[in-house]
């Protein structure tokens, strides 16, 4: 038991002496208490102020993740690394432990700023969004002069400038380098309202279902009349793990059904747990079939297809079609410009949202093709989330831009506006919406939006 006093001493001298050497106190090192001893109770110290930290900053629902511990063991291993090195360089192996508790010493101390400011992230992001990078450099900055400060007291009246140079800037190459490979020791789990439970699908009973949903489906659709252009609606959300790419689509067939006059002309498929039994997957398979059924049904000489499909995307494999625990293949812009030329659809508005969409547009464009997507070929979009009832360019072109124009050119046109507008205002990279227009659809939205008139 007085083994265990003195230490928890040395560990209270040793923190106060951190504090110190935190704001540059010329006696701070002379007053650490330097042992093996130490470099444990500090090294388990620094060990409980960070699982306290990511407790709170993980609330209201903090989930503990093991895997934090590789991150504060790399962090042990490479300050033994540089004070092996500073040692050496410095012809001293007494410095290795110095360094070592010196290190510790401080880390609480920047933790706990690290904290306040990683906490005041959402605050100064909506109210200063500079402010808070300010900080978190200005706070990287102090801890490195920090360091660089500790290793010229250590190596005292012997100071090589080479030891300080090399030791300081392979510390500050291995935080730089092992910075993205962090791992928080809890992490925010699930908000339940934000995700509603889901039940777990039959794969048979799902897949045997589909021919039956997609003929009542396509039986449900009213015939096109020659001479009467009319608009068809298909609406795809295709990744099941969020509920954003469902609640678009549904909104979106229900604004062109009270507004654009689809109603009784329109489609969709959800990969979705809720819809599973009552709406065809969002498959390939089952887009193919959607389209020939559709294509059969509408009047083609005169009739538009807009198609809607939303979801996660890349720039390899295009549009992710995905339903755990079913097995689903992607979208790529081929093979959707082949189900249209197989059914027969002639003119077409073609809505794709999703990451990278952008490299659909030279695929499916053709003149008698409207294309717009969420993003260019090369960027991401935003707005994927359970907590949203929207992506960015959900909102922008169904519930802002449709809700008030009836012409869907100048609709998508304000839309794409808009969304560069948000995200200038939000610092995010630009999307780059894309917006290409046939030669004769043009024409033919706007003979569309007369005979609505």
């Amino acid at each position: 038991m007085a083994w265990l006093k003195r230490e928890l001493n040395n560990l209270r001298q040793n923190v106060r002496a951190g504090a110190r050497m935190a704001i540059f106190r010329r006696d701070a090192i002379g007053q650490a208490k330097v042992s093996v001893d130490q470099v444990f109770f500090l090294v388990v110290l620094d060990l409980l102020v960070a699982l306290a930290l990511d407790w709170v900053r993980a609330q209201p629902r903090p989930e503990f993740n093991v895997w934090g511990f590789t991150s504060a063991s790399f962090g042990f291993t490479a300050v033994c690394a540089m004070a092996y090195a500073f040692a050496r360089l410095q012809r001293n192996k007494a410095l290795i432990l110095r360094f070592v508790v010196g290190i510790y010493s401080i880390a609480p101390w920047f933790g706990l700023v690290g904290f306040v400011v990683k906490m005041s992230y959402p605050a100064l992001t909506e109210q200063v969004p500079w402010l808070a990078l300010v900080l978190w450099w200005a706070n990287v900055a102090w801890f490195f002069a920090v360091i660089g400060w500790m290793l010229v007291r250590l190596a005292g009246a012997r100071v090589r400038r080479i030891s300080v140079g090399a030791t300081l800037a392979g510390y500050i190459a291995i935080s730089v380098i092992s910075a993205p490979l962090h791992v928080d020791l809890f992490y925010a789990g699930k908000d339940p309202d934000a995700r509603p439970q889901r039940t777990r699908v039959n794969a048979e009973e799902v897949f045997d279902a589909q021919p039956e949903l997609l003929q009542s489906a396509a039986r449900a659709l009213r015939r096109g009349q020659p001479g009467v252009p009319a608009l068809y609606f298909l609406g795809f959300a295709s990744y099941a793990d969020q509920d954003v790419f469902k609640k678009e689509t549904l909104y979106a067939k229900d604004l062109l059904d009270s507004r654009f006059g689809t109603h009784g002309r329109s489609l969709v498929m959800i990969n979705h747990a809720d819809t599973a039994s009552q709406l065809p997957l969002a498959s390939g398979t089952n887009l193919r079939r959607a389209l020939k059924m559709i294509g059969r049904r509408m009047n083609r000489q005169d009739d538009v297809l807009f198609v809607y499909l939303t979801s996660h995307g890349s720039e390899k494999h295009g549009l992710a079609a995905q339903f755990w625990p079913l097995s689903l293949n992607d979208i790529p812009a081929e093979k959707l410009k082949r189900y249209l030329d197989e059914a027969g659809i002639r003119w077409r508005v073609l809505l794709i949202s999703s990451c990278y969409s952008g490299h659909f547009v030279d695929v499916l464009k053709d003149d008698y093709t409207l294309v717009m997507t969420a993003s260019a070929a090369d960027k991401q979009s935003f707005g994927c989330s359970n907590t949203r009832d929207f992506t960015y360019f959900g909102e922008a072109v169904f519930k802002d831009a449709l809700n008030r124009e009836h012409a869907f050119i100048p609709a998508f046109q304000s839309a794409i506006a808009a969304i560069q507008q948000r995200e200038a205002s939000e610092k995010l990279e630009p999307s780059s919406p894309q917006l290409f227009i046939g030669t004769r659809i043009g024409a033919k939205l706007a003979a569309l939006e007369r005979h609505r008139e």
